[in-house]
Protein backbone atom coordinates (compact mmCIF):
# COMPACT_ATOMS: atom_id res chain seq x y z
CA UNK A 1 0.00 0.00 0.00
CA UNK A 2 1.55 3.15 -1.22
CA UNK A 3 2.48 5.89 1.56
CA UNK A 4 -0.06 8.84 2.13
CA UNK A 5 1.51 12.00 1.22
CA UNK A 6 1.92 14.86 3.29
CA UNK A 7 -0.78 17.65 2.71
CA UNK A 8 -1.09 21.60 3.76
CA UNK A 9 -4.91 21.55 4.71
CA UNK A 10 -6.61 24.70 5.88
CA UNK A 11 -10.55 23.32 7.49
CA UNK A 12 -13.19 25.23 7.85
CA UNK A 13 -16.61 23.59 10.48
CA UNK A 14 -19.83 24.76 8.57
CA UNK A 15 -22.31 26.19 10.92
CA UNK A 16 -25.11 23.60 11.45
CA UNK A 17 -27.93 26.08 10.17
CA UNK A 18 -26.47 25.96 6.42
CA UNK A 19 -26.43 21.75 5.64
CA UNK A 20 -27.10 22.67 2.14
CA UNK A 21 -24.48 23.20 -0.22
CA UNK A 22 -26.26 25.61 -1.66
CA UNK A 23 -26.31 28.11 1.12
CA UNK A 24 -22.48 27.49 1.84
CA UNK A 25 -21.05 28.78 -2.09
CA UNK A 26 -21.82 31.94 -3.43
CA UNK A 27 -23.41 31.44 -7.25
CA UNK A 28 -23.06 27.62 -7.04
CA UNK A 29 -24.75 27.78 -10.31
CA UNK A 30 -22.10 28.97 -11.82
CA UNK A 31 -19.60 26.05 -10.33
CA UNK A 32 -18.99 22.69 -11.90
CA UNK A 33 -18.88 19.95 -9.71
CA UNK A 34 -17.49 16.10 -9.36
CA UNK A 35 -18.69 13.34 -6.49
CA UNK A 36 -15.34 12.53 -5.06
CA UNK A 37 -15.28 8.62 -4.01
CA UNK A 38 -17.98 9.39 -2.00
CA UNK A 39 -16.18 11.65 0.73
CA UNK A 40 -17.60 14.90 -0.79
CA UNK A 41 -18.09 17.20 -3.47
CA UNK A 42 -15.39 19.17 -5.08
CA UNK A 43 -16.37 22.44 -6.58
CA UNK A 44 -14.19 24.25 -8.55
CA UNK A 45 -14.59 27.34 -11.10
CA UNK A 46 -12.57 27.64 -14.61
CA UNK A 47 -8.69 28.76 -14.59
CA UNK A 48 -7.74 31.49 -16.53
CA UNK A 49 -4.09 32.03 -17.47
CA UNK A 50 -3.19 35.69 -17.09
CA UNK A 51 -0.10 37.98 -17.71
CA UNK A 52 0.93 39.53 -14.19
CA UNK A 53 0.58 43.79 -14.34
CA UNK A 54 4.20 43.96 -13.45
CA UNK A 55 5.51 42.14 -16.82
CA UNK A 56 4.77 45.16 -19.16
CA UNK A 57 4.90 47.77 -16.87
CA UNK A 58 8.40 47.38 -16.01
CA UNK A 59 9.95 44.79 -18.51
CA UNK A 60 8.14 46.20 -21.25
CA UNK A 61 8.64 44.34 -24.85
CA UNK A 62 12.80 43.29 -23.83
CA UNK A 63 11.95 39.80 -22.79
CA UNK A 64 10.25 38.96 -26.07
CA UNK A 65 8.71 35.63 -26.56
CA UNK A 66 10.18 34.30 -23.36
CA UNK A 67 7.43 36.26 -21.44
CA UNK A 68 4.84 33.62 -21.67
CA UNK A 69 6.24 31.77 -19.56
CA UNK A 70 5.82 34.42 -16.70
CA UNK A 71 2.02 33.89 -17.20
CA UNK A 72 0.16 32.58 -14.20
CA UNK A 73 -3.25 31.07 -13.68
CA UNK A 74 -4.94 31.03 -10.36
CA UNK A 75 -7.13 27.63 -9.32
CA UNK A 76 -10.06 27.62 -7.03
CA UNK A 77 -11.44 24.63 -5.79
CA UNK A 78 -13.34 23.51 -2.37
CA UNK A 79 -14.11 20.25 -1.48
CA UNK A 80 -17.67 20.05 1.44
CA UNK A 81 -17.31 17.18 2.69
CA UNK A 82 -20.28 15.67 5.17
CA UNK A 83 -19.26 13.73 7.23
CA UNK A 84 -20.93 11.79 10.45
CA UNK A 85 -19.73 13.22 13.99
CA UNK A 86 -21.71 11.23 16.02
CA UNK A 87 -24.44 8.23 15.70
CA UNK A 88 -26.84 10.76 15.14
CA UNK A 89 -25.05 13.84 13.86
CA UNK A 90 -23.69 14.83 10.87
CA UNK A 91 -21.35 18.08 10.10
CA UNK A 92 -20.19 19.84 6.63
CA UNK A 93 -16.24 20.33 6.60
CA UNK A 94 -14.81 23.05 3.75
CA UNK A 95 -11.51 22.16 2.58
CA UNK A 96 -10.29 24.99 0.08
CA UNK A 97 -7.51 24.34 -2.59
CA UNK A 98 -5.92 27.68 -4.17
CA UNK A 99 -8.26 30.65 -4.03
CA UNK A 100 -11.19 27.92 -3.27
CA UNK A 101 -11.81 29.90 0.19
CA UNK A 102 -13.48 32.84 -1.88
CA UNK A 103 -16.40 30.30 -2.55
CA UNK A 104 -17.68 30.12 0.85
CA UNK A 105 -20.64 32.92 1.73
CA UNK A 106 -18.99 35.19 4.72
CA UNK A 107 -20.05 34.09 8.04
CA UNK A 108 -21.45 30.24 7.22
CA UNK A 109 -18.50 28.76 9.37
CA UNK A 110 -17.87 28.28 12.75
CA UNK A 111 -15.81 31.11 14.21
CA UNK A 112 -12.30 30.30 16.10
CA UNK A 113 -13.09 26.36 15.50
CA UNK A 114 -9.39 26.14 14.21
CA UNK A 115 -8.11 28.06 17.32
CA UNK A 116 -9.71 25.62 19.61
CA UNK A 117 -8.44 22.77 18.47
CA UNK A 118 -5.29 24.09 17.84
CA UNK A 119 -5.07 25.12 21.73
CA UNK A 120 -6.35 21.74 22.78
CA UNK A 121 -3.37 20.17 20.54
CA UNK A 122 -0.28 22.32 20.79
CA UNK A 123 1.98 21.79 23.40
CA UNK A 124 1.18 25.12 25.49
CA UNK A 125 5.89 24.96 26.45
CA UNK A 126 6.14 25.34 22.35
CA UNK A 127 4.18 28.50 20.80
CA UNK A 128 5.39 30.02 18.22
CA UNK A 129 3.20 33.11 17.17
CA UNK A 130 0.24 34.66 18.16
CA UNK A 131 -2.18 37.05 16.37
CA UNK A 132 -4.61 39.44 19.01
CA UNK A 133 -6.71 42.12 19.11
CA UNK A 134 -6.95 44.77 21.69
CA UNK A 135 -10.17 45.66 22.75
CA UNK A 136 -9.75 49.03 24.58
CA UNK A 137 -10.88 51.93 23.61
CA UNK A 138 -8.56 52.27 20.44
CA UNK A 139 -8.85 48.70 19.39
CA UNK A 140 -5.39 47.20 17.93
CA UNK A 141 -4.54 44.47 16.02
CA UNK A 142 -1.22 43.14 16.51
CA UNK A 143 1.14 39.66 15.86
CA UNK A 144 3.88 38.45 17.88
CA UNK A 145 6.00 35.53 17.02
CA UNK A 146 9.13 34.38 19.45
CA UNK A 147 12.12 33.67 17.64
CA UNK A 148 12.10 30.16 19.51
CA UNK A 149 9.38 28.23 21.30
CA UNK A 150 7.79 29.88 24.64
CA UNK A 151 5.21 29.64 26.44
CA UNK A 152 1.65 32.12 26.09
CA UNK A 153 3.65 34.06 29.06
CA UNK A 154 5.87 35.39 26.56
CA UNK A 155 3.52 37.00 24.43
CA UNK A 156 2.65 39.42 27.04
CA UNK A 157 -0.94 38.87 26.91
CA UNK A 158 -3.54 41.03 29.10
CA UNK A 159 -6.44 39.11 29.71
CA UNK A 160 -8.64 42.21 30.25
CA UNK A 161 -7.70 43.79 27.02
CA UNK A 162 -6.57 41.16 24.57
CA UNK A 163 -8.84 39.17 22.62
CA UNK A 164 -6.20 35.80 20.97
CA UNK A 165 -7.04 35.49 17.12
CA UNK A 166 -4.79 32.52 16.20
CA UNK A 167 -1.87 30.74 17.47
CA UNK A 168 0.56 28.49 15.78
CA UNK A 169 2.88 26.24 17.41
CA UNK A 170 4.11 22.90 17.66
CA UNK A 171 1.78 19.67 18.43
CA UNK A 172 1.42 17.37 20.95
CA UNK A 173 -0.64 15.08 19.64
CA UNK A 174 -0.24 12.71 17.17
CA UNK A 175 -1.88 12.95 13.42
CA UNK A 176 -2.11 16.49 13.54
CA UNK A 177 1.29 17.19 11.75
CA UNK A 178 4.30 19.09 13.34
CA UNK A 179 2.96 22.73 13.50
CA UNK A 180 -0.08 23.81 13.70
CA UNK A 181 -2.15 26.70 13.40
CA UNK A 182 -5.62 27.89 14.01
CA UNK A 183 -7.98 30.60 14.12
CA UNK A 184 -11.25 30.44 12.36
CA UNK A 185 -9.93 27.44 10.10
CA UNK A 186 -7.13 24.96 11.10
CA UNK A 187 -4.28 24.88 8.99
CA UNK A 188 -1.63 22.46 9.00
CA UNK A 189 0.51 19.68 6.74
CA UNK A 190 -0.86 16.21 7.32
CA UNK A 191 0.05 12.60 6.35
CA UNK A 192 -4.00 12.47 4.45
CA UNK A 193 -5.94 12.29 1.23
CA UNK A 194 -9.00 11.27 0.28
CA UNK A 195 -7.72 7.61 1.58
CA UNK A 196 -8.21 8.95 5.11
CA UNK A 197 -9.92 12.12 4.94
CA UNK A 198 -13.30 11.29 6.40
CA UNK A 199 -11.53 9.60 9.59
CA UNK A 200 -9.35 12.96 9.96
CA UNK A 201 -12.23 14.60 10.04
CA UNK A 202 -13.89 13.00 12.60
CA UNK A 203 -10.78 13.07 14.83
CA UNK A 204 -10.85 17.44 14.32
CA UNK A 205 -14.26 17.66 15.16
CA UNK A 206 -13.46 15.53 18.78
CA UNK A 207 -10.78 17.96 19.18
CA UNK A 208 -13.26 20.93 18.56
CA UNK A 209 -16.30 19.30 21.21
CA UNK A 210 -12.97 18.93 23.62
CA UNK A 211 -12.26 21.46 26.35
CA UNK A 212 -9.38 19.80 27.80
CA UNK A 213 -6.99 22.54 26.83
CA UNK A 214 -8.31 24.60 30.04
CA UNK A 215 -6.03 21.71 32.15
CA UNK A 216 -2.73 23.19 29.97
CA UNK A 217 -3.68 27.04 29.30
CA UNK A 218 -5.25 29.90 30.56
CA UNK A 219 -8.50 29.39 28.84
CA UNK A 220 -9.80 33.28 29.23
CA UNK A 221 -7.81 33.37 26.29
CA UNK A 222 -10.81 32.81 24.43
CA UNK A 223 -13.71 32.67 26.47
CA UNK A 224 -14.03 36.26 27.56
Amino acid sequence: MPEIPTNKLSVYLIKEEYPEHKDILKKIDTLQKKDVNGVGILYFGESHTSKPSWLEKFFGSSLGDDIEKLFNSSSKAVLLANVKVAANKERVFAIPFGYGWTFLNHGVWEERFGLKITLNTVDPNNLRRIDKKNISSVPKDTSEQLSREGVAADFGIDIEQDLIQSITGKTKEEGFGKTIMGKDSLSLSVKVDLSNIQEFLKKVYKKYESDEYKKDLDYKLINH
